[in-house]
């Protein structure tokens, strides 16, 4: 066997013989999992880079939410080669959903990018595990947003606004999840 043919092997999605509801998602999860690992594995060092520009350094909040993001992406991939599709499937919603959010907070809340990648994990909810999941996905995106905005009004909170070029960076990121 030639290396290409174990490498896609390797990221070809399992199949689950009898089951195409789950080899459907597997195959879905699969491509999701593919793209966000090689999004984000290009994504980090530009984050580590602002990270230094704004003096936070190897451990900022950014980087530390990217590389987070990108070892769980790793560990699912994995993962649902053993089976646990519906399980992998509510973690990466679950996980993103909260590093969204700590990411947000730690940047500019309701005013940042990070807010419309959001979207993104609506979309996953729906598509990956049902529509009750997207339903509580999309009310739990609505209480942080107006928690941000309320937090913000109240001083609570002061939004660190982007560069131009980080959130053009951003929207690239969340622009092209979307469309995966």
């Amino acid at each position: 066997m030639t290396m290409w043919a174990s490498v896609r092997r390797f990221i070809s999605p399992p199949v689950f013989e009898g089951d195409e509801e789950k080899t459907r998602k597997s195959r879905y999860l699969n491509t999701i999992l593919l793209a966000a690992i090689i999004l984000l594995a290009v994504f980090l060092p530009i984050v580590i880079g602002s990270d230094f520009e704004t003096a936070e350094g190897w451990f900022g909040p950014s980087t530390a939410v990217v590389s987070f993001l990108l070892l769980t992406m790793i560990a699912l991939f994995v993962w649902i080669r053993f089976g646990y599709i519906s399980q992998a499937s509510f973690i990466l919603v679950t996980l993103s959903w909260l590093a969204l959010t700590v990411q947000d907070y730690s940047a500019a809340g309701i005013r940042d990018t990070i807010y419309l990648g959001y979207v993104v994990i609506i979309l996953l909810a729906g598509l990956l595990l049902d529509v009750r999941y997207s339903l509580v996905v999309t009310f739990a995106t609505v209480l942080a947003g107006w928690t941000f905005a309320y937090m913000e009004s109240s001083g609570m909170f002061v939004p660190r606004i982007d560069t131009a070029y980080n959130m053009a960076r951003d929207f690239t990121v969340i622009f092209v999840l979307v469309a995966v």
